[in-house]
């Protein structure tokens, strides 16, 4: 994690809950991540601190977090950002999560361009083995993109942000519907998200790791949404060479207008990326 594009101060050294607040790391549009320490003597190791910010207590945002606190409360998974517990202080829900040293996919990018296809491929595994998991707990996380990714000093890959998953088939309670360059066609048409809406915005990042771009660009949201419905994605030998077939078809079915037509599932995911990595693939 990063202290980038964090303005907010404001409980730095206070207590939350059974936590210090040591320093602020990024502030959204409704939440803001710091970082903090557990006040137990046998629990000296770092955490993040989600909090809901004052002023964005209005009945949709809380009920949304709620969502995300059901959700991520039993998830156990070593490529899944573990949440510890939930609380409120001062009206102000909150979570309390594992701390990831590192930094997010997306700052990476920014600052490599584009990565090794060795390196892309061990990070999309890991995406996908945290995929698997969450499907088969009837879970559809919905936002997958490279700021929701971790990158641990450890060498894993981590999915983090569940701020807009669902269980399977349920409409949950959003705003918005996340970031239009990485969603499904069917979520930008507003039906409703499945496992293989996260395939699909994983093979988005896939792309862009292998390139240093994503595959549809436009000038705004309306046209961006009308490349996912209607654009078929660019090959990946326009934009770097020597990646081999594999990749290639394993990224154009992962982006298939319809859902049916991309891998079954994550597994089916892995086991293409696994192929197209022979040898160099680090796990």
């Amino acid at each position: 994690m990063n202290f980038d594009d964090c303005d907010a101060s404001e409980l730095v050294g206070k207590q939350v809950g059974r936590c210090q607040v040591v320093a602020c790391v990024r502030r959204g549009r409704h939440t803001t991540v710091y970082r903090g320490r557990r006040l137990r003597a046998d629990l000296e190791d770092g955490v993040a601190l989600k909090i809901v910010n004052p002023d964005c207590l209005q009945a949709n945002v809380l009920a949304r977090f709620r969502q995300e606190a059901e959700l991520t409360l039993k998830l156990d998974h070593p490529n899944v950002v573990r949440v510890y517990t939930v609380g409120e202080q001062d009206y102000q829900p909150y979570l309390v999560m594992e701390w990831v040293e590192g930094r997010n996919l997306k700052d990476e990018l920014a600052a490599r361009g584009h990565l090794l296809p060795e390196d892309a491929a061990t990070i999309a595994v890991h995406i996908a083995q945290a995929l698997d998991y969450v499907h088969r707990q009837g879970i559809v996380h919905r936002d997958v993109k490279p700021s929701n990714i971790l990158l641990g000093s450890d060498g894993r890959a981590r999915l983090t942000d569940f701020g807009i998953a669902a269980r399977a088939g349920e409409t949950p309670p959003v705003l918005g519907m996340g970031t239009a360059a990485y969603l499904a066609p069917e979520q930008v048409s507003k039906e409703p998200a499945g496992p293989r809406s996260d395939l699909y915005s994983l093979g988005i990042v896939m792309f862009e790791m292998l390139t240093g771009r994503v595959p549809f660009e436009a000038d705004d949201e309306l046209g961006m949404i009308m490349e996912h419905l209607h654009a078929l994605p660019p090959p990946l030998h326009r934009f770097v060479s020597g990646l081999g077939l594999p990749w290639e078809r394993l990224i154009a079915q992962a982006l298939a207008k319809k859902p049916w037509k991309r891998q079954a599932d994550a597994r089916a995911l892995i086991s293409q990326i696994e192929l197209a990595a022979r040898p160099r693939l680090r796990l």
